[in-house]
């Protein structure tokens, strides 16, 4: 069982998956996917830092596609285009 519950500290879960077996005893230091699921994070913390280049970050926000763009952090938005990384 797991709970998510941890009075606003950061989770990070170092997942792996494919289509083969995957036997990698190490973390993932530059990850191809990083869901964000506290948007107040990207204030709080360097979230892309460890995002491979053209990496694809999921953001649980109540803003929409439209105005998403808009609503984040600069630092963020800028980290995010010189890495092409997709938001989803």
């Amino acid at each position: 069982m797991y709970d998510s519950k941890k009075s606003g500290s950061i989770t990070i879960s170092h997942l792996r998956f494919g289509p083969q077996l995957i036997m990698a005893p190490y973390l993932v230091t530059k990850a191809n996917f990083m869901g964000i699921h506290q948007p107040g994070f990207l204030e709080k913390f360097d979230l892309l830092e460890a995002m491979a280049p053209g990496g694809t970050v999921l953001l649980n926000t109540a803003h929409g596609p439209d105005k998403i763009w808009d609503e984040l952090p600069l630092p963020f938005r800028s980290t995010s285009s010189r890495r092409s990384s997709s938001c989803m």
